[in-house]
């Protein structure tokens, strides 16, 4: 029996040249994030407010990372998530900047005030010593009590250690998609529009898709709504190489799905991807 299903493996590649380049221009844009989020943060007190605030932040911080990385054609998830890390620490420390910026000036024209704006990035001394200044007079209020001290410091760490995680877990659940060396580009994916049923036997359905993949997908019910299985071709300009594969999902309670890999991205012959394009209608 032919295997159709040569396990598709990721290269894993993230060339420093690239690395640097979305360091660089991802720090740009982080800078640029960091003024508006304290902005927003400062001009509107609102405690609850500023949480939405927080989560939006860290939204923006994982999704500019992520159009950085496949832009830039990282295929390594790790150094991924390492640097949308280090973007979302700078992001904090600007935001930190801009915040004692707009509390200092009574005019804000960061862009008339930029040296000095450059200055206190670039002295971390006298940034330590206006936030241990800021500590011990207060900047959070919450029904009347201002927080100082040790209570103030949990509250900015809380703050740090958020925007960190929250953007580190978004960033997670990006797909990795597959890429060509060859090509040099992101595989183009494509879905067949049935939505089959679930397959609960995944072992015996995968003998019969290893024979022949149309009629084993042939030979499956539709789905119905909650419970079903979908079917995923990868393509690249060049038309050169095929992947293909299966996903179960479970809608959950909170109208979710929850997907289950049946066939991770395999190499998929040219003849078996014709018979399927003649069986079923591709998106």
């Amino acid at each position: 029996m032919e295997n159709v299903f040569k396990k598709y493996q990721i290269s894993g590649k993230a060339p420093v040249t690239d690395l640097s380049i979305i360091f660089l221009s991802g720090i740009c844009i982080m800078f640029l994030l960091g003024f508006l989020y304290s902005c927003l943060t400062t001009i509107i007190t609102i405690i609850y407010f500023n949480v939405f605030v927080l989560f939006g932040f860290s939204f923006a911080i994982a999704h500019i990372s992520h159009f950085l990385n496949v832009t830039f054609k990282i295929r390594n998830k790790i150094a991924a998530m390492i640097i949308t890390a280090i973007l979302s620490l700078f992001a904090t420390y600007f935001q930190w900047t801009f915040f004692i910026y707009v509390i200092t000036f009574e005019s804000i024209t960061p862009i008339n005030d930029l040296s000095y704006i450059i200055d206190l990035l670039l002295d971390p001394i006298y940034f330590i010593d206006f936030i241990i200044e800021l500590n011990s007079i207060g900047a959070w209020e919450i029904d009347s009590v201002t927080y100082t001290g040790s209570s103030l410091w949990l509250i900015w760490l809380g703050e740090v250690t958020l925007t960190l995680a929250i953007s580190l877990k978004i960033y997670h659940k990006f797909e990795l998609k597959p890429f060509s060396e060859k090509d040099n580009q992101w595989f183009d994916k494509t879905k067949i529009l049935t939505d089959f049923e679930f397959i609960h036997l995944k072992r015996t359905f995968l003998e019969d898709f290893y024979k022949n993949p149309a009629e084993a997908l042939m030979s499956l019910k539709k789905g119905n709504g909650t419970r079903q299985s979908n079917v995923y071709i990868f393509s690249t300009k060049s038309q050169n190489t095929f992947l293909i594969s299966i996903e179960n999902s479970i809608v959950n309670k909170n109208g979710r799905k929850e997907p289950f890999n049946v066939l991770e991205p395999s190499i998929l012959n040219r003849n078996h991807l014709t018979s399927i394009k003649e069986k079923f209608t591709l998106e």
